[in-house]
């Protein structure tokens, strides 16, 4: 039942849930159990905007090519045009990182980041 939220409301999440979508996050298979995801948790309004702003500036910066898929031409072209966020509207983010020289980064986040989405979906709350 899980979908894709792209309009959150503004009310906080309780931190109990937050607490229990970080550890499903936690419990996400990692290549070798190597167990190096770092979980960080943004729910400061003006941390959020002050990341809104950085990411747009990055896309902004993306050179816009044909061969680009679909969503990421759009991201590039809404935020030169300042019109892209991408966390929408939620009053918080779970930020997920790894070791930029780990071969297994990317693959070990993603995998955190469905656990978590689901998680997210088991409690009643939105994800994207």
């Amino acid at each position: 039942t899980r979908r894709s939220t792209r309009k959150f409301k503004a009310q906080p999440v309780e931190l109990e849930k937050l607490k229990q979508i970080v550890e499903a996050g936690q419990f996400g298979p990692t290549g070798g159990n190597a167990q190096s995801n770092h979980f960080f948790v943004i729910s400061d309004a003006s941390v959020i905007a002050k990341l809104k702003e950085l990411v747009q500036s990055a896309f902004a910066a993306m050179e816009l090519r044909e061969d680009l898929y679909k969503s990421l031409k759009n991201s590039i072209t809404l935020a030169r045009k300042g019109n892209y966020s991408f966390c929408y509207t939620a009053p918080v983010l779970i930020v997920v990182a790894n070791k930029k020289e780990y071969g297994n980064n990317m693959a070990d986040v993603a995998c955190a980041v469905e656990n978590m989405m689901l998680a997210a979906n088991e409690l009643d709350l939105g994800s994207c």
